[in-house]
């Protein structure tokens, strides 16, 4: 549903070695995508790979998709009675065959290779469209979390049921509400198509082999990120501008062709003040409007971020201030982890508070600033030690 106090415009840049992409929310830019032509991602990709080894103890498997690392997966993502060497109907009622090395199965990358870890896998493979999600191993419908009123969840339930494929799931999406069911089926049956087309592709060939790749870069930001809240689509590229505007379909009036008279290859993110705000996100240190700041340290198992009073002066370092300047905090925290494209586990040091309501007003206010945010940040909570603890999911490379 269109939120008039949120506006979308994106802005993408074309160069002959890499693709930037910027996305304002309300005048300020939230989202920064960058990546080269040459450039291999693995996330959404579907393989047949092989078992290569067993780690009963930390309940992990290896797996052989291809690429230089073995992939990661873990016993939660596990669906034992599906292999190709006994490719049998996913029944939850059936004994589960252990796994063994040599295994050929079929896995799906849910998290990119980072670091010295390679991908990380998944048996439970999910195909998603604009409005729905494919789930040919589970069974059900779910709704998007997002979507809070009831009614619609309900009535959003009863189209899934309808229309899901027989002996398979459906998740219904945030960007489905309000619209009619020949739309949500619409689009549930072009993905059904394609998962038919890669099934057939488990049956022979080579092993590793890839049988899915996912779309190109652009056309998955379009997926995720193009909503009804946007409102203009600036593209510098005449050549791409016309290529999605052929597979835009509602958004086609949005995109608009960007001349660059002056041919500065920034040029339209110097004049939207787009490279700026990406200059800044690039620093340690980020200053709030109050005098406070924030300083961001990165580990390869965490992001942690401090929150510091710095030039902050209130007449009463009372309680009440201590919150508002956490708060402000807390807006610009949540706009920078999506600037950053931050994943994995996130600390933050907020200044300490006392009340517990106040901890309690910082929490919702976090989760608020990240409801529109499509990698979703999950806020467990504050910790002893009185850190706030996040996970996000990781995609892709991080500013």
């Amino acid at each position: 549903m269109n939120d008039s106090n949120h506006k979308k415009e994106v802005f993408i840049n074309v160069s002959a070695s890499e693709t930037r992409i910027a996305i304002k929310e309300n005048n300020v830019v939230c989202h920064y995508f960058s990546f080269c032509e040459n450039e291999e991602t693995y996330s959404g990709n579907i393989y047949v790979g092989k078992i290569t080894k067993l780690h009963e103890g930390i309940d992990a498997t290896f797996v052989d998709v291809g690429i230089s690392q073995s992939a990661y997966l873990s016993g939660s993502n596990l669906v034992d009675n599906l292999y190709i060497s006994n490719p049998i109907a996913y029944n939850e009622s059936l004994p589960l065959t252990p796994l063994k090395e040599g295994r050929e199965v079929v896995v799906q990358v849910v998290k990119e290779p980072f670091g010295n870890k390679g991908p990380k896998v998944t048996m439970n493979v999910t195909l998603p469209g604009k409005y729905t999600v494919l789930s040919p191993f589970s069974q059900g419908v779910g709704i998007s979390t997002r979507i809070i009123d009831e009614e619609e969840k309900s009535r959003l339930r009863e189209i899934g049921e309808r229309i899901r494929p027989e002996g398979m799931g459906v998740i219904i999406r945030t960007d489905a509400q309000g619209l009619p069911e020949e739309a949500l089926a619409e689009d549930l049956s072009a993905i059904l198509s394609k998962w038919e087309q890669i099934a057939k592709l488990t049956e022979k060939g080579d092993v590793p082999r890839l049988i899915y790749k996912e779309f190109d870069m652009v056309e998955k930001i379009f997926r995720e990120y193009i909503d009804s809240n946007t409102e203009t689509i600036y593209i510098d590229s005449n050549d791409m501008c016309e290529k999605l505007k052929q597979n835009a379909k509602e958004n086609d009036a949005k995109i608009r062709f960007y001349n660059d008279e002056d041919d500065e290859l920034l040029a339209m993110f110097k004049i939207f003040e787009i490279q700026s705000q990406i200059d800044i996100a690039k620093q340690r240190k980020v200053w709030l409007n109050s005098g406070a700041y924030l300083v961001f340290d990165k580990t390869e198992a965490l992001t942690v971020i401090d929150v510091n009073s710095g030039k902050f002066t209130s007449e009463k370092n009372n309680a009440k201030a201590i919150l508002v300047v956490n708060l402000e905090a807390a807006e610009e925290i949540v706009r920078q982890i999506k600037l950053r494209n931050i994943g994995g586990i996130i600390i933050v040091d907020f200044i300490d508070m006392v009340e517990d309501v106040d901890k309690e007003e910082l929490l919702e206010k976090i989760r608020a600033h990240a409801v529109n945010d499509p990698n979703r940040l999950n806020v467990v909570g504050i910790t002893q030690l009185g850190l706030v603890e996040m996970t996000r999911k990781r995609t892709g490379r991080p500013l």
